[in-house]
């Protein structure tokens, strides 16, 4: 008889892992509220890469003269780039349910509730052999921030006009991106860390690195203090920092986000302080029920949700298959880019490793100086005893994309000679990760070490 699996949520976790099951031949049927894709699809990921991508052009502009292009800039449209932002995401909304579609998954469009037995949504309820829960997250906003003109990284998107002066509170991965784009597009822009730095959880030289790309676009970064009396007005906002007070059209709230696990509370899941308990196969601790994506203590990231739902997905259908976290990419989406991977310098040598790291400047990779942009570097974050890399970390235009061979490198516990014997083409970035490699082996071909 076929095995029937029912998905609680539509984001990466949820319909990574209802194609998964449908491959393996089961019944699958996935309910979600809103629309396929979750937030990351519709109010997360994809627009904001595309307006993004907006600021992308913006810099191409700027610099076009010296390449022989006499090109004249007339202004912009936030309208036109809103437009463009909903055509994308509409595009990749049809995309999944033509995939659903194919693969026969069941979408039922509701608020579904777990009771004894099934997945309640109206007056139906569904049950099935397993339970996905994939029912992710919300933005966190404390009783202080539940203002008119505060708004979340989903409202944001959808300001009939681009405010004049913004303060985005969190500097996180969500307030940084959204400092720089909107700095890009023309809005006056402060962004405000209660932490000693911006990104605090990552590699000190990314987080110096990011900040220094930040206000060089012009964005004002104050770390070290709260965001506290926030008063709003008819038309603006204001707020305490420190003994400074700022006033502008709107706050944006970056910081963080609470897992939605209201639906399925009376499951008895055993949850921690980082979020719902699961094994490396993605089950809870209620037999027969995964868990995915936000709800799990893993980072909140969407591709590190699209594999706890092949995970799931597979061993809800009877597989044993295991997550594997070591090699978690994370990109922070500024201009230019920052990619890391595996462990930044502080993390190894907190966890006690015998570090040694090297960095390698763009200024001495040739592509660079062929696109007139030699900002950036790479490092490597190496354990001193065997050689194995523990960390990748790389500041440069298009760094999600040449951080690939890093993944694959902390993965595979590949050492520095692997790299720095392979052949790399020429003339691009990412020989950048051949030099760096090279560099730490003190050989490097086009560096002094």
């Amino acid at each position: 008889m076929k095995r029937r699996v029912i998905v609680l949520g539509g984001g990466p976790g949820g319909y990574s892992s209802a194609i998964r099951c449908a491959q393996m031949g089961a019944e699958v049927i996935l309910v979600e509220k809103e629309f396929l894709g979750g937030v990351c699809l519709n109010h997360g990921c994809i627009p904001t890469k595309t307006l993004f991508e907006a600021s992308l052009i913006k810099e191409k502009i700027k610099k076009a003269g010296i390449f022989g292009w006499e090109i004249e800039e007339k202004g912009f449209q936030w309208e036109v780039l809103k437009k463009k932002k909903e055509e994308v995401v509409i595009r990749l909304r049809k995309g999944l349910e033509f995939l659903f579609s194919q693969y026969g998954i069941k979408w039922v469009k509701g608020v579904g509730k777990v009771i004894n037995g099934g997945v309640e949504v109206g007056e139906k309820t569904f049950s099935g052999d397993t339970l996905i829960l994939a029912t992710g997250s919300s933005p966190l906003l404390p009783p202080a921030f539940k203002k008119r003109r505060v708004l979340t990284s989903r409202e944001i998107l959808d300001l009939e006009k681009l405010p004049e002066k913004l303060l985005i509170a969190g500097g996180g991965v969500i307030g940084c991106e959204f400092a720089y784009i909107f700095s890009s597009l023309g809005t006056e822009v402060t962004l405000v860390e209660m932490m000693e730095r911006l990104l605090p959880a990552e590699d000190g030289d990314i987080s110096r690195g990011v900040e220094e790309v930040l206000k060089k676009k012009g964005v004002r970064v104050i770390t070290g203090i709260k965001v506290e009396k926030i008063e709003e007005g008819k038309d603006s906002i204001s707020c305490e920092l420190g003994e400074e007070k700022w006033e502008g059209e709107y706050i944006l709230a970056a910081l963080g986000r609470v897992r939605n696990t209201q639906d399925f509370s009376g499951l008895g899941i055993e949850m921690g302080k980082e979020g719902v308990r699961v094994n490396e196969q993605m089950e809870t601790t209620v037999p027969g029920v995964f868990a995915v994506g936000d709800l799990t203590p893993s980072p909140q990231l969407a591709h590190v949700a699209f594999q706890e739902g092949e995970v799931a997905g597979e061993n809800a259908c009877g597989g044993e298959k295991t997550i594997d976290y070591r090699a978690i990419p994370r990109v922070i989406f500024t201009y230019p880019e920052a990619g890391s991977v595996g462990m930044g310098e502080e993390e190894a040598r907190e966890k006690g490793y015998p570090v040694k790291t090297v960095k390698f400047p763009f200024t001495a990779v040739g592509k660079a100086h062929a696109e007139d942009d030699t900002e950036g570097w790479v490092k490597l974050v190496v354990n001193e005893e065997n050689n194995e890399i523990l960390g990748l970390h790389i500041l440069s235009p298009s760094a999600g994309e040449i951080l690939g061979e890093g993944i694959i490198a902390v993965n595979l516990k590949v050492t520095p000679e692997t790299l720095a014997d392979s052949i790399h083409p020429h003339p691009t970035r990412i020989e950048a990760i051949k030099e760096v490699s090279s560099l730490f082996l003190g050989k490097p071909l086009h560096f002094l070490k």
